[in-house]
């Protein structure tokens, strides 16, 4: 923040005189700048709100370019001395990639700010969603969404991430100040908006970096508030304060949220206290919404850490919990079927754990996998990875990370979906999975024949009029893969994802890997299917 005057700014708490800035005007006109480079367009007005509090006359806030030029004004007259907020709308003359905010006191006097939030007019009317963002997000038909994460549910309080936006307390995590203005409702109205089903990560009091102990005092404490967020998001309006607090925060409705994950990432906690901790969360969760689905934190790692977690799990706590939640990341030179079936023979351990306990109709959600970057090799993995989890019958739900990621972030360069200001590209991660998820069917069917060094799986859909026969190629070799008489399963459609293996999208090239049409021939009743180096395809075979 650039200005004239006196200013100071600390951001501690909100709407409080030390979290604002304070500019003291000793002349006619005196202003801050934010050198923010909003991109502006003339036909999707900034549209929000400022607070202020003061004896200034007025106050222009306004758009400038870079040359100075201003592109939009908007002025706020009748300043009151206790905080209020002003909407503020700005409407360009002209689109501006990078544009500045200025917010200037009109005449002598004291002036306190805070709390300035702008959007897109477009965003806006989404919800607060950008648009382009969402329609990512739908455009893999994410059948469920887990939320907050990751390692930021680690001590979150959901009461301070629900209400008014303006009386949020923010929370620094790793790299960055969180305001939680993504809160429960915005989550799981944004889960509402793109059908997907919701499912929530709940802290237990224990933090993974420091202590690698739950707050032995504050056990209840956790507890409880895990079941009043049970209560906000899924009681009654009428007959208890949490469901009416969320009726009040704009749904009265119950949001019936389902899935309750118990923390994440526990690896450094002793198994056996974890386990005992997780019984009396689901006891408790269970007592009050029966229905609900309880999910274990399991470790699904192949080395030291974490050891012992999963089959201790299975075999003292199996009957409370209805899935174990491991979670598998693997190297960049692990991309081919080695990487993919080294964590699926895990998978298939598990099963075999599972089958032995008290709870034999335990399911596998695999809450977090995917490789690390953004070349081909995540796209290769993405297809293999998800072929051998359709395989394999144990596991019902499975979610990759990182899902979203702005370009500027430090670390963790593994995104499907990556993006900045301007726009969005998706990494071969979300293209092969958008492939795999538009081509789903539920049916595993077998097959024959030798396949090399390919990853395929079959499936078809429950009136057989639909089949899909996915096929990963991680080797360097062109392949010719026939299916015999595969015409009399129906009208063949080829589509496929290739390139060298350190090929990615970026900003400026977007769509440099991309689905295309694959090269077939039909030899009497046969499909003969050209395979290319390094490829993720799907041929499907549709009955009229």
């Amino acid at each position: 923040l650039i200005g004239k005057g006196s200013m100071s700014i600390d951001t501690d708490n909100p709407l409080n005189d030390k979290s604002s800035l304070h500019l003291v005007s000793t002349s006619r006109q005196a202003g801050i700048k934010q050198e923010a480079n909003f991109i502006v367009l003339k036909n999707d007005p900034l549209v929000g709100s400022i607070y202020l509090k003061g004896n200034i006359p007025s106050v222009s806030v306004r758009l400038v370019d870079k040359k100075k030029h201003i592109l939009a004004s908007a002025y706020i007259s009748g300043i009151k001395e206790e905080w209020t907020e002003y909407p503020v709308k700005l409407i360009s003359s002209k689109d501006e990639p990078e544009a500045d905010i200025e917010i200037m006191a009109m005449g002598k006097g004291i002036l306190d700010i805070d709390q300035f939030c702008m959007m897109n007019q477009s965003s806006a009317d989404n919800g607060g969603y950008r648009p382009d963002l969402a329609n990512a997000v739908a455009g893999i038909k994410p059948t469920a969404m887990r939320w907050p994460g990751g390692s930021f549910s680690e001590l979150y309080q959901f009461e301070k991430g629900i209400g008014p936006q303006k009386d949020r307390m923010g929370k620094l995590r790793w790299d960055d100040f969180d305001p939680l203005s993504f809160g429960t409702d915005e989550f799981l109205r944004f889960c509402e908006q793109i059908g997907a089903e919701p499912q929530i990560v709940v802290p237990i009091g224990y933090h993974n970096y420091a202590g690698y102990s739950p707050d032995k005092n504050g056990r209840q404490d956790w507890l409880q508030r895990a079941l009043d967020w049970m209560d906000y998001c899924n009681a009654d309006s009428d007959n208890n304060k949490w469901g009416k607090l969320r009726s009040e925060n704009g749904h009265p409705e119950p949001y019936n949220v389902k899935f309750w994950e118990i923390d994440n990432e526990v690896w450094k906690m002793d198994p056996k206290l974890y386990s005992q901790l997780v019984r009396m969360f689901s006891i408790a969760m269970k007592g009050r919404y029966p229905d609900v689905k309880i999910i274990g934190c399991g470790c699904g790692r192949l080395g030291k850490e974490g050891a012992g977690l999963d089959s201790i799990m299975i075999k003292d706590i199996a009957p409370y919990i209805d899935y174990i939640s491991p979670h598998y990341y693997q190297t960049m030179d692990k991309y081919a079927n080695n990487g993919v079936e080294e964590y699926g023979k895990y998978l298939d351990k598990l099963a075999d754990w599972i089958a032995l306990s008290d709870n034999p109709g335990m399911k596998i959600f695999l809450s977090e996998w995917n490789l690390d970057g953004i070349d081909m090799r995540t796209g290769l993995f993405a297809g293999g990875f998800l072929n051998r989890l359709e395989r394999t019958p144990s596991v019902e739900m499975a979610a990759p990370a990182l899902f979203l990621r702005h370009t500027s972030a430090p670390g963790w360069n593994n995104a499907f979906i990556n993006f900045d200001k301007y726009g969005w590209f998706p990494a071969p991660n979300y293209i092969v999975m958008q492939l795999w998820r538009d081509n789903f069917q539920p049916n595993v069917v077998s097959f024959t024949g030798n396949v090399g060094d390919l990853n395929i799986n079959s499936t078809t859909s429950d009136d057989r009029k639909t089949t899909c026969v996915k096929i990963v190629n991680p080797t360097e070799q062109e392949y010719s893969l026939t299916i015999k008489e595969g015409t009399i399963l129906g009208t063949p459609v080829f589509e496929t994802v290739y390139r060298d293996l350190t090929s990615r999208n970026t900003m400026t090239e977007p769509d440099k890997i991309k689905v295309e049409e694959g090269v077939f021939k039909v030899v009497a009743n046969d499909v003969v299917l050209n395979i290319e180096p390094y490829s993720a395809s799907v041929i499907k075979l549709i009955k009229q």
